[in-house]
């Protein structure tokens, strides 16, 4: 955002529809107000049990961030070491983001900006931004900026695949504008989605970008599985290296 509200349509608009390999999603209708799905099992608030049907995920969550956290402890130093001798500031970039039933919580990234940004107005990162620093452009476009979120998932804030969390300001107003924006908050946000295989990610600068999103994070919600969720964690590194929206 730049400093004023996009328009987005409203409830009164036809339903999103996402087709995928012949097959057809219609976006569910939902309150266009951003608050909690009440009947969603609270697990960002840290309860003592967890649903039988999401034990598995959570499993497969903890065992592979585990096993990325320790193979991947090198990178981690490394890229904090070039942050630091970059440019002044923290390594981690720290942002109230919506999570399970629209609950906030603290999502990590590494640090790719000259600014830190989280209040009721967060400007979305544009082509050629300034704000983003030397590393921070390569940090950006290889998505290497997201690894901290490994942690999110170890403390159970996030799964490794889900709708990608959007900063509360974000929230507030999609949900105003797009009747089915609460849907994404029937399961945990993710490190990576199937709106991210499908490239719809990037700036949001029309209401085209933001509903073909949501249509895709709603198809998901609708048809989560672990067999879909191997094969978008499985396409991701296969659409890190052709995406060419993330910057």
């Amino acid at each position: 955002m730049r400093g004023h509200r996009h328009e987005f349509r409203g409830a009164d608009a036809p339903a999103d529809v996402l087709s995928m390999g012949g097959s057809t999603a219609m976006a569910a209708s939902a309150s266009p107000q951003f608050q909690p799905v009440p009947a969603l099992p609270r697990e960002a608030d840290h309860q003592d049990t967890i649903p039988s049907g999401e034990l598995l995920f959570r499993i497969r969550d903890l065992v592979l961030a585990t096993v990325l956290v320790v193979a991947l402890a090198p990178l981690f130093a490394l890229i904090a070491l070039a942050i630091k001798l970059d440019s002044s500031g923290p390594v981690f970039f720290r942002q109230q983001r919506g999570g399970l039933g629209g609950k906030a919580f603290t999502c990590l990234k590494f640090r790719s900006m000259h600014v830190l940004e989280d209040g009721p107005e967060v400007r979305c990162a544009e082509r050629k931004d300034k704000r983003v620093t030397r590393i921070g452009h390569f940090l950006r476009r290889s998505s290497l900026d997201e690894l901290p979120q490994l942690f999110n998932v170890l403390h159970g804030d996030m799964s490794l695949v889900g709708p990608r969390p959007h900063a509360l300001a974000h929230d507030r107003e999609y949900a105003r504008t797009i009747p089915s924006y609460t849907e994404r908050f029937r399961v945990k946000p993710g490190m990576t989605g199937l709106a991210q295989i499908l490239d719809l990610r990037g700036e949001v600068n029309d209401d085209i970008k933001i509903t073909g999103r949501v249509a895709a994070d709603v198809h998901y919600v609708e048809r989560r599985s672990l067999m879909l969720d191997f094969v978008i964690m499985a396409m991701t590194p296969i659409m890190l290296v052709f995406c060419r929206s993330a910057y």
